[in-house]
């Protein structure tokens, strides 16, 4: 009897064990460290807001990344010769990106572990320009 007890304890603790497991959350992607350009989409939008044209996605003609610390972001040219631009401070607000001394906002479309993609909205322009505002998307890896 004893024996089918040890037994019935030891699944008892194993169930237990794995039920922990599954209530912890995954750690959540960080958006700091080294980001790799892949692609760009841009997309064109008329004074309706209807989507105009499409183009893309294609790589940036200047290879580069982004450096991304809790505070600023650092554009690295790494083609030679390799340039890193001063930062641009930010502050991240849910899914934005919130220049410091620039009104734009960036969203995060998507943040994996290996994934990034920003949707930059272009300011509108004024007056019968066509198109009326360009959007970009931008995707990077690392």
């Amino acid at each position: 009897m004893s024996k089918y007890l040890s037994i019935i304890g030891a699944a008892l603790l194993l169930g237990a064990a794995s039920c922990q497991d599954k209530d912890e959350a995954p750690a959540a992607p960080k958006l700091e460290g080294s980001w790799t350009h892949e692609s760009t989409t841009q997309y064109s939008y008329d004074a309706g807001g209807r989507l105009v044209s499409t183009k893309g996605p294609e790589p940036f003609p200047i290879p580069y990344r982004l450096d991304i610390t809790a505070d600023s972001i650092f554009i690295v040219i790494t083609s030679p010769p390799v340039y890193k631009a001063s930062a641009k401070g930010y502050k991240r607000q849910g899914n934005n990106l919130i220049y410091a001394h620039n009104p734009v906002s960036v969203e995060i479309k998507e943040l994996t572990a290996h994934t990034l993609v920003l949707y930059t909205k272009g300011p509108p322009a004024y007056g019968t320009i066509i198109p009326y505002q360009i959007d970009e998307e931008e995707r990077f890896t690392r």
